[in-house]
């Protein structure tokens, strides 16, 4: 099954992507995904508390159990994004991932996130009620550890301005490259 269009935001812990997404979604009227939402319910539904090790396994799991592939799917249909869509899938963590929605739609570009160490753990930080240092502890696990590999699949990088910024570059990324009409 192919869809219309699809966005994919990666980025590393405290980057911005769920902020960038919802931003999107609301300027563009496009369908917002989560891979972490998703996770997350698994996680809930197995009784578990989605803290981010919680998540990071559960992830990791997912994807061993059911391959990239059907991971994918799975987190598309639960989300019940229609083929008409216009998709903005936040927290794309693998290249592999990357690549199986790729194949889902012609129309599609890869936001990456490149937020300043210093900044993205102190957003991090103060969102989730840690300390710096166990968020940098989260970083090394494999789930984050493909993340920058993403950095040379994307279309467009992002690294300073304002959120409206942002989303401006990103609909112009995308018109250009045919996601958006003109």
């Amino acid at each position: 099954m192919l869809y219309e269009a699809i966005i994919g935001i990666a980025g590393a812990i405290g980057s911005g992507k769920t902020s960038l997404t919802k931003a999107i979604c609301g300027s563009l009227k496009a369908r917002e995904v989560s891979f972490g939402h998703y996770v997350s319910q698994r996680v809930i539904h197995g009784g578990g508390i989605p803290s981010r090790e919680a998540l990071q396994e559960m992830g990791q799991r997912l994807i061993q159990e059911l391959g990239m592939e059907r991971f994918v799917l799975n987190v598309l249909a639960e989300a019940n994004v229609k083929w008409d869509d216009l998709i903005v899938i936040e927290g794309v963590r693998h290249l592999d991932a990357w690549e199986a929605l790729s194949r889902l739609s012609e129309r599609r570009m890869l936001v990456y996130l490149d937020v300043e160490e210093e900044a993205r753990l102190s957003r991090a930080s103060i969102r989730d009620g840690i300390s710096a240092d166990y968020i940098e502890c989260d970083l090394k696990h494999p789930v984050e550890a493909g993340v920058n590999a993403l950095r040379g699949y994307a279309d467009v990088i992002l690294s300073d301005g304002s959120i409206g910024s942002w989303v401006t570059k990103v609909a112009e990324r995308a018109r250009i490259l045919g996601v958006l009409p003109n």
